[in-house]
């Protein structure tokens, strides 16, 4: 990478951050992605309390489907949100498969708010908002590349960053070709939110 190249990426991370907005308490690296998606870090109880607050249906977390997730799933469901588990690992981009479930949720407007998180908010959560600025937003490839990188997605992810840089639309107009690879199973975990809430566990960090 350049100098320039190094020097306007620094310059969009500080932009970004300046315009993130104001520091929401119990989710750090919290932004606002448009009127129905929002992103950030792990949230604490107090910030799963926040996101039922400003109106979020549905938590996707793609963190490991482990005890966390377990008392994750009761602290959502009982707040009156629904929990979607795609767990995907620390370092690869999501298969053909996770990336189609959650470019579904998130493009299906008819499901109110949904927040998007994995540990900090911006590699496993960068590569997946990223695909749904090309796929919805219909941004080029760079510019949701310098968005991610510009909220935090590691220099050293480089499998997420090619996998950013190279990623088509779903939806192509005709006549243009599209090569798509052979969808793997994905593990997708959903629960519904119960009628009556229970009081939260806390969730060890």
């Amino acid at each position: 990478m350049s100098f320039i190249n190094s020097s306007l990426v620094s310059l969009l991370i500080f932009s970004l951050r300046v315009f993130a907005g104001p520091p929401v308490q119990g989710i750090h690296n919290f932004f606002r992605v448009d009127d129905h998606v929002y992103r950030g870090a792990q949230p604490t109880n107090q910030g799963f309390q926040y996101l039922a607050q400003i109106g979020i249906k549905s938590v996707l977390d793609l963190r490991e489907d482990d005890y966390r997730a377990s008392a994750e799933r009761h602290v959502v469901t009982n707040l009156g949100m629904q929990y979607v588990n795609v767990p995907m690992t620390g370092l690869t981009p999501p298969t053909e498969a996770q990336i189609s479930k959650i470019l579904a949720l998130l493009e299906d407007s008819s499901t109110g708010g949904v927040f998007v998180h994995c540990k900090r908010g911006a590699d496993r959560t960068g590569a997946v908002i990223a695909a749904y600025r090309i796929d919805h937003d219909h941004w080029n490839n760079t510019r949701a590349f310098k968005e991610a990188m510009g909220l935090g997605m590691s220099f050293f992810q480089l499998p997420r960053q090619g996998y950013i840089l190279r990623f088509q639309p779903r939806s192509i107009e005709p006549n243009e070709p599209k090569t798509v690879a052979k969808p793997a199973e994905a593990t997708v975990r959903t629960t519904a939110a119960p009628a009556t809430a229970l009081p939260a566990p806390a969730i060890s960090r």
